[in-house]
């Protein structure tokens, strides 16, 4: 018996490393698939040989617990025993033998996967209109047409063609009508390269090549690898020759283009033919709505303003982006005066000569500018049109924009104009002239609203000019600006896509420019084309601000040129992200006595040692950087050596906000994407050996002031204790945020016995925000009691990959087992724990003291319950629910449920196959709600994984199926059931949920209570998505299929024993004629599935509504046809 167990474990050790070299593999050939590759034969066959071994082992696992649970008991059969034994070593034999070249395996990266465009975009703002719901429903349809290649959407602009097709993604995800889903603004500006370069991006592909001819064909081939992709072309103005960009639409049947336009001629003439839907304004009622909403409240009981309110709303005419902008300009507590002053402007304000633009939308857009609340607010948001349509538009350029003009009062500093513009950004963004963007901090500014800031701007008293050109030169279609004709009046010039006219020697002469903005500018020899510019504060070429402002962010300079060193009214250097950088001439930095921020975060590291005569000095050295420190306010800076701040690195002003890398030679390349943006905390990260630079009181002092530490490949740390220097020092008090990966020696953060004698302070780590740890495989628990206590702010926690992590919470001897009655995560809203192969509980003191106790396999309270228990009984039942209580272990026990009252992402998973050894006591439920009733009532999102015998069924007790919206469930091997819920005169439980995701769950029996007759409850739910549940007959029954209304989309394969898809419960046997109709479901999916024969019981009679358009079928040999044949795919 002893050898046969031995060679089971044995194939667990092989398949382990196999699964390992298999996912390296599996990440270089999705990189290279991404960026346009073609996969290897050889890496292809070894990749599906290796899932037909997973599949055979898979089998043979199964196979093996049943014999297993057989000991429990009952007699396991010998025979079968040594069979599995020799198929384990053959499977094991086949593994070693399998071979591939360590050269296929590293050819190429490991990029992240790409995320789903659905999954980032925002639609908000997009209302359920019945106006909008039927144009979407049409397009949704013409979508799924085979036919159909190219659709068109239409309407003017501001009537909300774009927020439509932002809703169309998210309502297209978790759908397989398209594998891939892109988008890319067009503009009246057409930018080939900006094009290719959004669609590329979308596929994670990166382009080596520079010119757009060339781009086009690499990426027509990358398209055509996506065997069904949806591309949005959004805001055409003009036809765009798709070849041009190298989307394959004439030989790609299964690519599919879907544009927006205000032109319905453009639509036509890119073959939209009979597909252009158009979007029209808001019926008076729609209208009235939205503008209530966006007011925030009824004005029906104020009828000196709710007449004024629909005169107003009939002036936006149906728009809802001038209902919106309006809307947000107006409170009913300004009174009837100012609303009837903003109808009348409303009236009277018209647009000057901007095509396109209707009239009451440059009307609505003026009025919401005109109600800002001072001229600086106006002057941040006049700053934002300078930049290209479309544009993600960096906070930091309108500050340092803002900076050299100097339209702002009362800032004497850089960081006092900075938090003058985030305020504003605020405001403007409430108002809706600002936009989110999906880049971090960046806004964007919507392209009608650009065009109306344009036109405010051209005139008296700001004079900007914002110009446009085409890849030819030419005046490109420039909008809302007429021609420089008066240059020397302008205070802001910008030039987009800009190429000077050799010809014109005489250049510009602007005497009065502040801001000149060169975006995209094609031709070094300028110097003669600006002449007498006398007032010029800010010069930006190429990202490059010159004068109170000089940045080479993210260039390819090498050196720093001497003469910098004479800016001396230079505030802001930034270098940051310039890794050629090699070269900083001693005395540069030293010299700039006014500067107030210096960013070098991932750029210079020659930094000369402080030691030897000045003279010989050739580089700059970390000298001359602390001589700055009495103005500097920010400062980023990197240290390749810890050995180079052993003769101090003292700043003279403690307030500096500051970003230090300390030993970053000992960084990886993976690390290269931690890039700080401009608003970082007072932040230090350490790599490396730490012990080798802790001597340094200098560390010792950054450490006090750290608000964001970082602790990345460092070793010979037991915990952060050793960090703390004297008994004195105060530990930790600033710290907001902590990361901690891949250290070889912590084992806790700090216990009870560090806490107790090193005396520290009780607002120690008090004020932690956050807190990742990730690969630390000598880390055995993270905090201690008294630790815990102190974690009153704490928001987010994620532990890792730690391999020898048994609880998160752990008690110490010198500890006080009633300190745990302090504890109070009240503000902890996101738990991960995953990958944690010994994990017994979030905190485990009390657990074996009291009620729970490990059940090893001869207790005769196992055998009792297995001589009790039939098929049809389930976990959760009344009758295990002792058992449970009596003897199982739990995650979260119920002396630590009060602890996290307001958790609203729950992940938990402690490893892969094979994870847990022999004899280990293991995890048997998630929760103990016993006497917690209402205990996580705000849980949003829970996923768990690789649990034995645990289920969340015991939520249903409580109130935290309130508010539940994803729940996932995988490789829990004795799981038996999911749902349990008992009928109450108000239940609605999991009202809320949205998917329901099961993976490889071979003991599930039903996923709801066989004979379950609650009368409401999971009527929100819109994806069920099941794969190797093995021992799973039906998904669900007739009854539990009625509740399911919004279900969308049906995914099964690999249950081997599924016999139907809707069942019979207690009471509903085949006797019984009734009608089973699903209103909302568009796609089913069955694969893999051998006994399954129908959809559902003969007698019931089956009825599909219009919503079906897709049904795919794979590998079900009995499946009898169950949908109108044109559906299946």
């Amino acid at each position: 018996m002893e050898e046969i167990f031995c060679n089971i474990e044995s194939l667990k050790e092989v398949l382990k490393k196999l699964d390992d070299k298999k996912n390296d593999v599996q990440r270089s050939v999705d990189a290279a698939k991404r960026n346009g590759a073609t996969i290897k034969d050889q890496v292809q066959s070894w990749l599906e040989e290796v899932s037909q071994i997973f599949r055979e082992a898979k089998e043979l696992e199964n196979k093996v617990n049943k014999q297993r649970r057989c000991l429990y008991g009952l007699c396991p059969s010998l025979k079968s025993l040594y069979s599995l034994s020799r198929k384990a070593t053959e499977i094991a034999q086949r593994v070693l033998d399998l071979k591939l070249d360590e050269g296929l395996c590293n050819n190429a990266a490991n990029p992240a996967p790409v995320q789903q465009l659905g999954s980032i975009i925002s639609s908000e703002g997009f209302k359920g209109f019945e106006s909008r719901k039927y144009v979407m429903n049409d397009v949704l349809s013409t979508l799924r047409n085979e036919k159909t290649r190219i659709i068109g959407i239409c309407g003017m602009g501001g009537v909300g063609k774009t927020t439509m097709v932002r809703e169309i993604i998210k309502r297209l995800e978790g759908t397989s009508l398209f594998d891939d889903v892109l988008m890319a603004t067009v503009s009246a500006i057409v930018n080939i390269g900006t094009i290719q370069t959004d669609i590329a991006d979308s596929l994670g592909m990166k382009f080596v090549e520079e010119s757009e001819s060339r781009r086009a064909p690499r990426l027509h081939e990358r398209i055509k690898q996506s065997k069904k992709i949806l591309i949005i072309l959004d805001d055409v103005w003009l036809e765009l020759k798709l070849q041009d960009v190298g989307i394959p639409f004439s030989d790609h049947e299964e690519c599919k283009i879907l544009l927006t336009s205000r032109n319905e001629e453009v639509c036509k003439v890119m073959s939209c033919k009979d597909d252009i839907f158009r979007v029209q304004a808001l019926n008076k009622e729609e209208a009235w709505e939205l503008f209530s909403a966006t007011v925030g409240e009824s004005l029906d009981n104020n009828p000196e303003l709710s007449h004024v309110e629909k005169l107003i709303v009939d002036e936006c005419k149906g728009l809802p982006i001038a209902i919106i902008t309006v809307g947000k300009a107006l409170l009913p507590s300004n009174g009837k005066h100012e609303w009837n002053t903003a109808l009348q402007e409303l009236k009277n304000s018209l647009p000057e000569n901007i095509p396109g633009m209707e009239p009451e939308v440059y009307s609505c857009i003026k009025v919401s500018y005109d109600k800002l609340n001072s001229n600086e607010v106006k002057s941040c948001f006049l700053l934002c049109c300078l930049f290209p349509e479309d544009y993600d538009i960096p906070i930091e350029y309108l500050v340092r924009y803002g900076l050299g003009r100097a339209p702002f009062r009362n800032t004497n500093t850089v960081e006092d104009v900075r938090n003058k513009v985030h305020s504003f950004v605020g405001q403007l963004k409430r108002r809706y002239l600002l936009l989110d963007s999906l880049k971090k901090e960046c806004i964007k500014m919507h392209d009608i609203v650009r065009d109306v800031a344009i036109s405010i701007a051209s005139k008296d008293p700001h004079r900007f000019m914002v110009r446009s050109f085409d890849t030819k030169g030419g005046d490109g279609g420039w909008l809302g600006v007429q021609k420089a004709t008066n240059q020397e009046h302008y205070s802001a010039i910008s030039l987009i896509d800009f190429k000077l006219d050799e010809d014109n020697t005489d250049g510009l002469e602007c005497q009065k420019l502040e801001l000149l903005q060169l975006k995209n500018f094609s031709n070094s020899e300028y110097s003669h084309h600006f002449k007498r510019l006398k007032e010029l504060k800010v010069l930006a070429f190429l990202g490059m601000d010159m004068s109170k402002i000089l940045s080479f962010a993210r260039s390819e300079i090498s050196k720093l040129p001497k003469e910098i060193r004479d800016l001396q009214r230079l505030r802001i250097l930034d270098a940051t992200d310039c890794k050629g950088l090699e070269e900083i001439p001693h005395g540069v930095l030293c010299n700039l006595g006014r500067l107030e921020e210096l960013y070098m975060a991932k750029s210079f590291l020659n930094w000369e040692p402080t030691i030897g005569s000045k003279d010989e000095m050739s580089m700059a050295s970390l000298d001359e950087v602390t001589s700055l420190s009495i103005h500097l306010k920010v400062l980023a800076i990197e240290i390749p050596d810890g050995q180079i701040v052993q003769n101090g690195f003292l700043l003279k002003n403690e307030h500096i906000r500051l970003h230090l890398s300390i030993n970053t030679s000992q960084s990886h390349e993976e690390e290269d994407d931690l890039m700080p943006g401009y608003l970082f905390e007072k932040s230090l990260m350490l790599y490396g050996d730490v012990t080798e630079y802790m001597e340094f009181g200098t560390v010792g002092y950054l450490l006090k002031q750290s608000e964001d530490l970082s602790l990345h490949y460092t070793c010979n740390l037991k915990s952060l204790m050793l960090l703390k220097q004297s008994d004195d020092q105060v530990g930790f008090q600033r710290l907001k945020v902590l990361s901690i990966m891949y250290d070889k020696d912590i084992e806790y953060l700090m216990n009870g016995t560090d806490w107790t004698r090193q005396h520290l302070d009780k607002c120690s780590f008090m004020y932690l925000r956050s807190i990742a740890i990730h690969s630390c495989h000598e880390l055995k628990y993270v905090f201690s009691l008294s630790v815990a206590q102190n974690l009153v702010h704490l928001q987010s926690l994620t532990v890792r990959s730690c391999t020898k992590v048994e609880e998160i919470i752990s008690k110490e001897r010198m500890e006080d087992d009633n300190a745990s009655h302090m504890i109070k995560l009240s503000r902890l809203t996101t738990l991960k724990l995953q990958y944690l192969h010994k994990l017994l509980g979030f905190y485990t003191s009390n657990q074996h003291d009291s009620t729970y106790e490990i059940i090893k396999p001869n207790d005769e309270s196992v055998n009792k319950m297995k001589e009790t228990r039939n098929d049809d009984q389930v976990a959760g039942s009344t009758s295990s629910k002792a058992l449970v209580g009596a003897s199982c272990n739990a995650l979260f026990p119920s002396n630590c449920i009060s602890w996290l009252p307001n958790l609203e992402e729950l992940v938990v998973s402690k490893g892969g196959q094979g994870s847990e050894e022999n004899n280990e006591p293991v995890v048997n439920v998630v929760f103990d709600l016993e006497g917690h009733d209402s205990a996580f009532s705000q849980l949003q999102t829970f996923r768990v994984g690789y649990l034995n015998e645990v289920t969340p069924a015991n939520l249903q007790t409580s109130s935290a199926s309130d508010n539940l919206e994803d729940l996932h469930v995988e490789w829990c091997n004795l799981l038996e059931m999911i749902f349990l819920v008992q009928e109450t005169p108000s239940t609605q439980a999991f009202d809320k949920l949205r998917e329901l995701k099961l993976r490889y769950l071979p003991t599930l029996n039903h996923i709801w209570e066989k004979g379950l007759q609650v009368s409401s409850g999971f009527g929100n739910l819109r994806l069920l998505r099941v794969q190797g549940c093995d021992n799973l007959r039906y998904l669900f029954s007739l009854h539990i299929a009625k509740l399911l209304t919004c279900l969308e989309t049906i995914e099964v394969s690999e249950c081997s024993a599924m016999e139907k898809i809707v069942g019979e419960g207690e009471g509903e046997g085949e006797s019984i004629k009734d009608e089973l109709t699903f209103p909302h479901v568009k796609y089913i999916q069955l694969e893999y599935l051998p006994k399954l024969e129908f959809f559902c019981s003969q007698a019931y009679t089956l009825k599909w509504s219009l919503a079906l358009k897709k049904v795919r079928v794979r590998k079900c040999p009995k499946l009898k046809a169950f949908a109108p044949e044109s559906l299946y795919v």
